[in-house]
Protein backbone atom coordinates (compact mmCIF):
# COMPACT_ATOMS: atom_id res chain seq x y z
CA UNK A 1 0.00 0.00 0.00
CA UNK A 2 1.72 3.45 -1.20
CA UNK A 3 0.56 6.14 0.58
CA UNK A 4 0.47 8.32 -2.25
CA UNK A 5 -2.40 6.31 -3.76
CA UNK A 6 -4.01 6.44 -0.31
CA UNK A 7 -7.67 6.70 -0.40
CA UNK A 8 -8.66 9.96 1.93
CA UNK A 9 -12.11 9.09 2.22
CA UNK A 10 -11.18 5.72 4.15
CA UNK A 11 -12.15 4.76 7.65
CA UNK A 12 -8.88 4.48 9.94
CA UNK A 13 -8.61 3.52 13.57
CA UNK A 14 -6.87 5.70 16.25
CA UNK A 15 -5.73 3.57 19.40
CA UNK A 16 -4.55 4.77 22.63
CA UNK A 17 -4.84 5.54 26.21
CA UNK A 18 -6.16 8.64 26.14
CA UNK A 19 -9.64 10.23 27.61
CA UNK A 20 -12.55 8.89 26.22
CA UNK A 21 -14.17 12.69 26.09
CA UNK A 22 -12.79 15.98 26.51
CA UNK A 23 -11.83 16.43 30.36
CA UNK A 24 -12.65 13.25 30.77
CA UNK A 25 -11.29 10.35 32.81
CA UNK A 26 -8.35 8.37 31.35
CA UNK A 27 -9.24 4.93 31.03
CA UNK A 28 -8.39 1.56 32.51
CA UNK A 29 -7.91 -0.68 29.28
CA UNK A 30 -6.63 1.05 26.02
CA UNK A 31 -9.22 2.06 23.66
CA UNK A 32 -10.10 2.61 19.76
CA UNK A 33 -11.80 4.78 17.57
CA UNK A 34 -13.04 4.77 14.13
CA UNK A 35 -12.70 8.00 12.35
CA UNK A 36 -12.93 9.35 8.54
CA UNK A 37 -9.10 10.42 7.05
CA UNK A 38 -9.59 13.23 5.40
CA UNK A 39 -7.60 15.33 2.20
CA UNK A 40 -5.21 17.59 3.19
CA UNK A 41 -7.94 20.57 1.13
CA UNK A 42 -10.62 19.16 3.25
CA UNK A 43 -8.63 19.68 6.39
CA UNK A 44 -7.79 23.27 5.18
CA UNK A 45 -11.51 23.70 5.06
CA UNK A 46 -12.20 22.62 8.77
CA UNK A 47 -12.13 25.77 11.04
CA UNK A 48 -8.07 25.35 11.75
CA UNK A 49 -6.19 27.94 9.88
CA UNK A 50 -5.42 26.63 6.42
CA UNK A 51 -1.76 26.88 7.02
CA UNK A 52 -1.47 25.16 10.22
CA UNK A 53 -2.03 22.15 8.20
CA UNK A 54 0.81 21.20 6.18
CA UNK A 55 1.59 18.44 3.75
CA UNK A 56 3.47 16.38 6.58
CA UNK A 57 -0.20 16.03 8.52
CA UNK A 58 -3.33 14.50 7.75
CA UNK A 59 -6.47 15.27 9.76
CA UNK A 60 -9.04 12.41 10.93
CA UNK A 61 -11.99 12.52 13.22
CA UNK A 62 -15.98 13.36 13.27
CA UNK A 63 -18.11 15.66 16.48
CA UNK A 64 -17.52 13.00 19.22
CA UNK A 65 -15.49 10.84 17.26
CA UNK A 66 -11.60 11.30 17.60
CA UNK A 67 -8.40 10.88 19.57
CA UNK A 68 -7.86 12.91 23.01
CA UNK A 69 -5.55 14.14 25.73
CA UNK A 70 -2.98 11.04 26.31
CA UNK A 71 -3.62 9.58 22.74
CA UNK A 72 -0.61 11.85 21.57
CA UNK A 73 2.10 9.20 19.74
CA UNK A 74 -0.30 6.36 18.98
CA UNK A 75 -1.35 5.11 15.87
CA UNK A 76 -3.85 5.80 13.14
CA UNK A 77 -4.17 2.46 11.53
CA UNK A 78 -5.62 1.60 8.20
CA UNK A 79 -7.00 -1.93 6.95
CA UNK A 80 -6.80 -3.56 3.44
CA UNK A 81 -9.12 -6.25 5.30
CA UNK A 82 -5.91 -8.62 5.91
CA UNK A 83 -3.36 -6.13 7.32
CA UNK A 84 -3.11 -3.11 9.26
CA UNK A 85 -0.55 -0.07 8.20
CA UNK A 86 0.39 2.90 10.75
CA UNK A 87 -0.57 5.67 8.27
CA UNK A 88 -0.63 8.65 10.91
CA UNK A 89 0.78 9.28 14.84
CA UNK A 90 -1.61 11.34 16.62
CA UNK A 91 -0.07 14.64 17.08
CA UNK A 92 -2.19 17.40 17.96
CA UNK A 93 -6.18 19.12 17.92
CA UNK A 94 -8.19 21.35 19.74
CA UNK A 95 -10.31 19.56 21.90
CA UNK A 96 -11.71 16.62 21.43
CA UNK A 97 -14.40 15.39 18.97
CA UNK A 98 -15.19 19.02 18.17
CA UNK A 99 -17.33 19.97 15.21
CA UNK A 100 -14.97 21.43 12.97
CA UNK A 101 -11.89 20.32 14.50
CA UNK A 102 -10.63 16.79 13.49
CA UNK A 103 -7.67 15.27 14.98
CA UNK A 104 -4.26 16.29 13.49
CA UNK A 105 -1.61 13.66 12.45
CA UNK A 106 1.88 13.50 11.81
CA UNK A 107 1.69 11.74 8.25
CA UNK A 108 3.80 8.45 8.07
CA UNK A 109 5.36 8.63 4.92
CA UNK A 110 6.37 5.16 5.01
CA UNK A 111 3.47 2.58 5.97
CA UNK A 112 4.64 -0.21 8.36
CA UNK A 113 3.08 -3.91 8.77
CA UNK A 114 1.55 -4.77 12.19
CA UNK A 115 2.54 -8.57 11.66
CA UNK A 116 0.06 -10.09 14.45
Amino acid sequence: MSFSVLPWSRIGTAVGWGRTAEGGELPSIVNQVKVPIMSITECRNQKYKSSRITSTMLCAGRPNMDSCQGDSGGPLLLSNGVKYFIVGIVSWGVGCGREGYPGVYTRSDFIYNINF
